[in-house]
């Protein structure tokens, strides 16, 4: 990194002003000595839920309850509610965007209802800005290690058009540095499709990452860039090939 800070120095003439300490309201601190760098977005989970009023909520333990869908409703919110709802909801993309990544799939689900909220739907987010308030001093440690994508994939999960959501996760220096959770482009025959489409975007994303600390850090070397993937039947497909089959349905 001080290779990339002498080349920016004599290319654009910035200054060093040491160790950032405060970055788009993310606290970070770094510890040199144990080589550890922290995230977090405690202050502003703290003004979100004071806006909201929900600075003295009860806290949850999770996000969103197992097994929770979302249906879409024929009758919306007042144009007040929705106003609100749609604010919460850019409030806490910030936060699943930046430091939480806890919370990226529940911010995702009432995200897609933000045209058209109901009561169901406001409730989904009080119960997501619970779950802020009892980890709000959570965030990212960042700690020397390699480059690996987790992937999962959640099957069929909306009922309207039968297209699964791919989560992946990319870690570097044992924290993440990328994640998103995203509706796939197709509908998979089975979930050992879905997972393999998971795997392929978070591997495509670990290679984008990967080839930016290469730039970043000037090293040519080749560093494999494990995956972490749950479902046995897609592990043995991509270890043996696809079947003829699977083929039908994916690019």
């Amino acid at each position: 990194m001080m290779n990339l800070m002498q080349a920016l120095q004599t290319k654009y003439g910035v200054k060093d002003l040491g160790n950032v300490q405060w970055f788009l309201g993310i606290r970070i601190t770094m510890d040199t000595t144990r080589g550890i760098t922290t995230m977090n977005q405690t202050q502003y989970a703290s003004e979100v839920l004071g806006r909201f009023e929900m600075a003295e909520c009860r806290p949850r333990k999770t996000p969103l309850d197992k097994g929770t869908i979302l249906y879409i409703r024929a009758e919306a919110d007042d144009n007040a509610a929705q106003a609100t709802y749609r604010q919460a909801v850019g409030a806490l993309l910030y936060l699943a965007r930046v430091t939480r990544p806890a919370i990226a799939f529940a911010v995702n689900q009432v995200a897609a209802h933000a045209s058209y909220p109901s009561q169901e739907h406001r409730i989904a987010v009080e119960n997501i800005l619970r779950y802020v308030k009892g980890t709000k001093e959570w965030g990212l440690v960042y700690r020397r290690n390699s480059t690996a994508p987790p992937t999962d994939a959640d099957w069929a999960n909306n009922e309207h058009d039968r297209k699964s959501i791919s989560g992946v996760l990319v870690q570097v220096f044992g924290c993440s540095v990328s994640w998103q959770t995203k509706r796939q482009r197709i509908v998979s025959k089975s979930s050992t499709i879905a997972e393999y489409i998971a795997a392929d975007d978070g591997v495509e994303e670990a290679h984008w990452v990967h080839s930016l600390l290469r730039r970043l850090t000037n090293e040519e070397h080749q560093v494999p860039i494990p995956a972490v993937i749950d479902n046995k039947s897609t592990i043995k497909q991509l270890l043996n090939g696809m079947n003829s089959d699977a083929q039908k349905t994916v690019d």
